[in-house]
């Protein structure tokens, strides 16, 4: 939704009522949230009212809502409330709907007659006492007529904005597995719900002792190969034997193995191929980089979301340990009405708030999705938030307020003036209705920006309900 001001975002708009063939139809525009009610009221009298319908918000931006009362009655007083949860956060203006009593024809024409036989015999009464009569007077009768608020088309220039409600989310939320086989350990961090770590904290270990020690005896066997090698080395290459001895008495089974001497000729590194030599290198230095993973370390600083499995159960690998997410670095997921996606733009600035606008951040479009939410009718915006001191949860709902183009020319009216999509009703110098069509160049949460009429043209600006072209109206401001 687009807003202009710092409006505070409201949850029922455009509410009315009016009576159908069907039954007393009820619309209204919503802003909601998962979780959400609508409770719908009805009086007779206007101070005692019941609730007569509950109806689940969608948890959506702009959504229609209505219903139909088969009620029948001739006054009927309609009420909305929204609630989240058990909290009621806002309640609607009462609607009413006044119902003509139906009238008895045959009783009416018998009256009727009854009055004309009546009159006809005071008439003759009069006729028998008096010569002359008064002509009377002719009573003019006032036309109906409308109250109705009007507005003075002036045009001026607005400088928009968006503003949308979106949820704060981590950056990198992941799930941490074990990639070797062995017993849990416990690391520096307790594996508990939001338990907070830093970056290069050791989370967890996997017990290795049976790695290591496989580990020491494919460096043994590796020593076995060499000596092996260095009898036949020393015949056949007498030049490289001392680079291999010296290579072969600087290994320590507890240690690392040093990288292979170069090898200078063709001959030779088939020799040391046919021993099997470099296989086995390389197979010491595989066992040695998966030691490694038997110590899982913090990719980052963050707080641990979930837990699958305790310290001192037996891990495989795949086996899922911790779920894990970045507290330094959050993001808002703010969905955009696909209207209004073309104002927004990677690098924006964007004003963020707390949903009672008690507290305040800033923040900046980092990407944009490129998929539309079928259900929501929305496209994602993500940005990156700067809290500036605010105290930021995961799930968390901000308000976003994102700038929008200059519009030139334009005047703001109220959404609920607007009919048929593009028209509207103007006041004539008779003080009658007349439809106009405008052209729109922005819709607001409760208002919107158009042009097209001339200026110092009166048009309405109210509920458009009993009103219709050539009503005659008394204005209102």
């Amino acid at each position: 939704m687009i807003v202009t001001n710092d409006t505070i975002m409201k949850h029922i708009l455009n509410f009315y009522a009016h009576a159908t063939t069907a039954g007393n139809e009820l619309k209204w525009v919503g802003n909601t949230k998962k979780g959400s009610q609508y409770e719908i009221r009805r009086s007779t009298n206007e101070l005692d009212f019941e609730v007569i319908k509950t109806i689940d918000g969608k948890g959506e931006v702009a959504q229609t809502y209505e219903l139909t009362d088969s009620l029948e009655a001739s006054a009927i007083f309609y009420q909305i409330a929204y609630y989240e949860g058990d909290e009621e956060i806002e309640v609607s203006q009462v609607e009413s709907i006044i119902t003509e009593k139906k009238i008895n024809y045959v009783n009416l024409g018998i009256r009727i007659l009854v009055a004309i036989i009546l009159v006809a015999l005071a008439v003759n009464m009069v006729r028998k006492i008096a010569t002359k009569k008064e002509k009377p007077m002719k009573v003019a009768s006032a036309p109906s007529s409308k109250a109705a608020k009007t507005k003075t088309v002036e045009y001026k220039n607005f400088n928009t904005s968006v503003e949308a409600l979106g949820q704060i989310i981590s950056t990198q939320p992941i799930d941490i597995v074990a990639e070797v086989s062995g017993k849990i350990t416990k690391g520096d961090v307790i594996l508990r719900k939001a338990r907070n770590f830093q970056k290069g904290a050791l989370l967890f270990k996997i017990d290795k002792q049976e790695a290591i020690l496989s580990l020491k005896s494919q460096r043994s066997n590796f020593l076995n190969a060499l000596v092996v090698m260095l009898s036949d080395l020393k015949l056949d290459f007498p030049n490289e034997f001392d680079k291999w001895n010296n290579y072969f008495l600087g290994i320590d089974i507890n240690k690392s193995i040093p990288t292979l001497p170069t090898i200078n000729s063709d001959r030779e590194k088939t020799f040391i191929a046919t021993k099997n030599i470099l296989g086995q290198f390389y197979a010491i230095k595989s066992a040695a980089e998966r030691l490694s993973k038997y110590e899982v370390y913090a990719p980052y600083s963050g707080t641990i979301t979930d837990v699958y499995t305790d310290a001192g159960s037996v891990a495989n690998p795949g086996t899922r340990i911790v779920k894990v997410m970045r507290t330094d670095q959050l993001e808002l997921e703010l969905p955009v009405r696909k209207e209004d996606i073309q104002w927004i733009k990677i690098g924006t600035t964007v004003r963020l708030f707390s949903e009672d606008k008690r507290q305040s951040a800033t923040g900046k479009v980092v990407r944009m999705s490129n998929t539309l939410d079928p259900n929501t009718q929305s496209i994602n915006v993500y940005i990156s938030v700067n809290p500036r001191g605010m105290k930021l949860y995961e799930g968390m709902y901000l308000v976003a307020e994102l700038a929008g183009r200059s519009i030139n020319n334009a005047m703001e009216i109220d959404r609920k003036a607007v009919f048929d999509d593009n028209q509207v009703y103007v006041m004539t110098a008779d003080s009658t209705l007349k439809q106009k069509t405008i052209t729109i160049h922005k819709v607001n949460t409760e208002t919107i920006l158009f042009s097209g009429l001339d200026e110092k043209t009166h048009v309405i600006n109210d509920n458009l309900l009993g009103l219709s072209e050539g009503v005659k109206i008394v204005p209102l401001k």
